[in-house]
């Protein structure tokens, strides 16, 4: 994947994988994204030992086909019951009703889930 450098952002991320890499011996894996919930996602994809760039505005295309569970903040019990109400991708959770969402998941939740 071809890495755009925002700010020298990638090489900076690069090299700092690099280093670890050859001086612990051990791997990482890194992201590049706009907001700190598309980052831990992205980073969650990259594992083990890879590396993933989300650009803005393509935020949506990255999430979309990802399981509800796999967004940070989503525990089991949240997923769990989304998936029993038949959502279990963010797409169809991003199409689901505020209301519904609301008096499904209650006020608390619904923050979590909206950030599908």
């Amino acid at each position: 994947m071809e890495w755009i450098d925002i700010f020298g952002c990638c090489n900076c991320g690069k090299e700092l994988k690099n280093k670890i890499n050859s001086v612990s011996g051990l791997s990482i894996s890194i992201a590049l994204a706009q907001n700190k919930m598309v980052l831990q996602a992205a980073t969650g994809e990259a594992k083990p030992n890879n590396s993933r760039q989300i650009l803005p505005n393509t935020e949506i295309q990255f999430l979309d086909p990802m399981l509800v569970g796999k967004i940070p903040m989503i525990g089991k019990e949240t997923s769990e019951l989304v998936h029993a109400r038949g959502v279990k991708k963010v797409e169809t959770l991003r199409q689901v009703p505020k209301k519904l969402m609301e008096y499904t998941f209650g006020k608390n939740e619904i923050v979590i889930l909206q950030r599908a």
